[in-house]
């Protein structure tokens, strides 16, 4: 069967579950005609493959609530870790599923009832190209089967998980947190007062670079944080806001951001050891660092305060 053919035959397969496969260059990543209306409205089969003929071999979708239809895109190398990560406490139901060429997923959902907006919105930003999870929406285009890519002069396929291609497996709906997040991306600041340092555009990056005020300071640090047994009640004293009272098996509890308002909790705290981590972030931060985020003050102060606490109880 010839490239043409394999396109043309896909792109039915889509179509007769209500999707609208666009065709694409492979060498040029565009379609060769202006196909924002088709994108819209739908393309008749006769000129979809016309175009394949002229060597449009691959396939994008258009996603969105038009084709209530919307792709979870992760990317990089702890771009599926992450993902994980983020539904420990999230649902997320299996689904329909690809793999893209630099070794990415692909989470096929179907929009609910009712939404009739949903932005695109980055879930996850890591450091560098090709480095996170995407939500693809309104106004999006998500490559899929039997589409390629060259790289370092190889074609790389994208290509359905066995068992999860649309047409073998049922999609699932888009999970309520995903939507919150998407629409909770475009809405004004409400009356949420944050911290003294979240008001501070260099806080959110400040911790990044205190390892030689810890060195500075000797192990002192290090003999304050063993006394400290409540990490969590401490922490939350300060103002970290936890949500739920038991930590799962691994000793992470749930929490909201201490650099927003984080309506739909995404952040994360491990009980035993005071460590925080939340998909912004490049590293998981220590209790140290938690504590002069939530502060806004040096690590002197912080310590000073934790002897005290230690002290009165």
């Amino acid at each position: 069967m010839s490239p043409a053919d394999v396109v043309i035959q896909e792109s039915a397969r889509l179509r007769a579950l209500g999707w609208n496969p666009l065709a694409i260059n492979n060498h040029c990543g565009f379609c060769p005609f202006p196909h924002s209306s088709w994108r819209d409205n739908g393309m008749p089969e006769d000129v979809f493959a016309r175009f394949v003929r002229k060597g449009c071999h691959g396939l994008q979708i258009p996603t969105g609530t038009r084709w209530r239809l919307a792709v979870v895109d992760v990317d990089g190398a702890y771009g599926l870790t992450t993902w994980e990560q983020l539904c420990v406490y999230n649902p997320c139901p299996t689904t329909v599923t690809g793999r893209t060429p630099r070794d990415g997923w692909q989470f096929y959902f179907a929009i609910p009832d009712g939404i009739t907006s949903l932005p695109k919105v980055d879930l996850w930003k890591g450091a560098g190209d090709h480095q996170g999870i995407e939500l693809l929406a309104d106004r999006c285009l998500a490559r899929c089967a039997p589409s390629y890519k060259e790289i370092e002069g190889c074609k790389v396929q994208y290509r359905w998980i066995p068992g999860r291609a649309p047409w073998e497996f049922q999609m699932a709906t888009l999970p309520q947190w995903i939507i919150d997040r998407s629409l909770e991306s475009v809405k004004q600041p409400s009356a949420w007062m944050p911290t003294r340092s979240t008001c501070n555009k260099e806080s959110r990056h400040s911790w990044q670079s205190i390892d030689s005020k810890r060195r500075s300071s000797g192990n002192s640090w290090r003999s304050v944080l063993d006394s400290v047994h409540d990490k969590v009640g401490v922490c939350s004293q300060w103002g970290l806001r936890v949500v739920g009272t038991s930590p799962n098996q691994s000793g992470w509890i749930k929490c909201r951001s201490i650099f927003r308002e984080d309506r739909n909790p995404s952040a994360m705290f491990q009980v035993s050891r005071g460590i925080y981590w939340e998909p912004t972030l490049p590293k998981a931060m220590s209790y140290v660092d938690v504590m002069m985020a939530l502060r806004g003050v040096d690590i002197s102060t912080v310590l000073r305060e934790l002897e005290q606490t230690c002290r009165a109880s």
